[in-house]
């Protein structure tokens, strides 16, 4: 069940950092188009419809994988901390340990 909720922490935490780096996209480029002049009267840098499509999702994927990593090496060490801290108060109490290999 613990795994389920990482898998629904790690996947949402990236797609909500996806988003974000789709807006953080926008910021930086606009589509080319009559209503700024195909990129004249814009301070931003005008591209073709398909290439803004294409940074756009090069970059949600790029950084929302490196985001899935991270959150899920801070989750390993948090569960393995976790267990050796519970394995650790187990030894010193004389009850059962419990080895758990993640």
């Amino acid at each position: 069940m613990k795994e389920i909720g990482n898998e629904f922490l790690n996947t949402g935490i990236g797609w909500i950092i996806g988003l974000m780096v789709a807006n953080f996209v926008n910021y930086f480029f606009t589509q080319k188009s009559w209503r700024n002049l195909c990129g004249l009267a814009t301070k931003k840098t005008a591209v073709s419809a398909d290439m803004l499509m294409i940074i756009e999702f090069l970059a949600e994927a790029i950084v929302g994988f490196l985001v899935l990593v991270l959150i899920n090496k801070i989750i390993v060490v948090k569960i393995r901390q976790h267990y050796a801290q519970h394995n650790e108060n187990a030894s010193k109490t004389g009850s059962p340990c419990i080895t758990v290999l993640v």
